[in-house]
């Protein structure tokens, strides 16, 4: 949750130049406070991709729920000072990584094979909370001069990172996969045994021990590189899936919606709050809460794939409508971008992290899932250097051109998702990893 309160400043935050550690700086300086988050996140899985194979994954918990802590207390004391802030979001971006890399990972190996899609699908679920915490925050406070919307960021992440730490240590349970190459097979089996709340002699027990083992038998066999034992092609395809979620919700797609949303004032004259975010990010939320319901009975391939291409024409439609019709009513338009906000969270917001907890070994997992997470976002660091760019604005004249840009790449990805993506619903983490190694021959 934290995380995605911090995310959220370079997602969609069309009020930024009116909080007060903007004051009296230059763009430059507010898009580098902005940019230090992703590269922090960059930096923060680096940390972790060479700390999780030898780590308890409990341990570096605590990295990440301290780090929460120390920024959440810059942001709450700090609110006013830009290089307090600067240093809250490198400090906020490293956590992240770091609890991304680790979430993503543990979640996988710990879920049952028919529940995998539903827990790793959880991440997305807790980063849209924290979406909805800043957006409806930045509403109802920005006006309020008592108060200011950054230091009420800060006493929510310090809470959410102790809570957090306190359900991680007594709720948590290590993975067995990790386990067996560190304690053995019985302290293995009795994990799987808590896990799947079994007796652990029970047969559900013995056959999850078994696939793990012969999951950990065979790493050794292979190496850490990333471009050796089939492991470039798995890697390609998620750097695609990564690049259509970063494509499909980011600052400049987001903040045009935003205006278009606000520009047919759907609001009944209510014009003391911006509700607009609040209305994008709570569509984003029904989805994914409902998703977490129904997910593990989809195929997952299916999903991500229809949610990408969908995501792409409903740009691509809106695109051309703006480029053929300079003059067209944005109430044209909101429909088709509140019906983007429905498909593009319904697949391509976390299916992406599914795969990334299942289609890598062992050995090359951690690095694999670090490096499809950094080219997420170096995408963002990208679109958010375009949008701070002294020669580009979000104006009405470029509607058309922007939606374009997107929504091209974002069909051409699905498409490729499409073509060579496996299935890999209801199957174990060995038999994911041979369906995306039967697709390289």
């Amino acid at each position: 949750m934290p995380s995605g309160i911090f995310l959220a400043v370079g997602l969609f935050n069309p009020e930024l130049h009116q909080h007060s550690w903007t004051f009296d700086h230059e763009e430059y300086t507010i898009l580098l406070t902005i940019l230090v988050f992703h590269l922090g996140a960059i930096a923060g899985a680096a940390l972790t991709a060479y700390l999780l194979p030898t780590y308890y994954k409990q341990h570096i918990a605590r990295f990440y729920y301290y780090a929460y802590i120390g920024a959440g207390v810059l942001l709450a004391a700090r609110f006013f000072d830009l290089w307090s802030i600067f240093i809250a979001r490198i400090i906020g971006g490293m956590a992240f990584g770091s609890a991304y890399l680790n979430t993503v990972i543990h979640a996988g190996e710990i879920a049952s094979d028919e529940l995998r899609t539903t827990i790793v699908s959880f991440v997305n679920g807790f980063l849209m909370v924290g979406y909805l915490l800043h957006a409806t925050i930045n509403s109802l406070i920005l006006n309020d001069d008592s108060m200011e919307p950054t230091q009420i960021y800060g006493i929510i992440s310090i809470l959410a990172a102790v809570s957090s730490g306190l359900c991680a240590t007594f709720l948590t349970r290590e993975s067995p996969l990790f386990l067996l190459k560190r304690e053995g097979e019985v302290s293995a089996a009795d994990t799987i045994a808590k896990l799947r709340q079994e007796p652990i002699d029970s047969p559900i027990v013995f056959a999850e021990l078994v696939e793990a083992k012969i999951v950990v038998w065979d790493d050794p066999e292979q190496n850490t590189s990333l471009h050796k034992e089939g492991n470039l092609r798995p890697l390609s395809l998620l750097i695609v899936c990564a690049i259509v979620k970063a494509l499909s919700f980011n600052l400049i797609i987001n903040l045009l919606q935003l205006y278009a949303i606000d520009d047919i004032n759907i609001w009944w004259n209510i014009q003391d709050y911006d509700l607009a975010p609040v209305l994008m990010v709570l569509i984003r939320l029904s989805v994914a809460i409902a998703g977490i319901q129904t997910v593990d009975r989809l195929p997952k391939k299916l999903l991500l794939t229809v949610s990408s291409l969908l995501s792409g024409v409903l740009l691509l439609t809106a695109g051309i409508f703006y480029q053929t019709n300079s003059d067209m009513s944005s109430a044209t338009t909101v429909p088709l971008f509140l019906a983007y906000q429905l498909v593009s969270a319904s697949g391509c917001a976390f299916a992406g992290d599914v795969y990334c907890s299942e289609a890598f070994s062992p050995k090359k997992k951690v690095l694999s899932v670090a490096v499809v997470q950094s080219v997420e976002q170096l995408v963002h660091v990208v679109v958010l250097s375009i949008a701070f760019s002294p020669n580009f604005s979000i104006d009405r004249p470029v509607f058309g051109e922007i939606l374009l840009a997107a929504g091209v790449p974002i069909v051409a990805g699905s498409i490729v998702l499409q073509v060579f993506l496996p299935e890999t619903k209801d199957v174990s983490l060995r038999q994911a990893r041979n369906l995306f190694e039967k697709g390289r021959r």
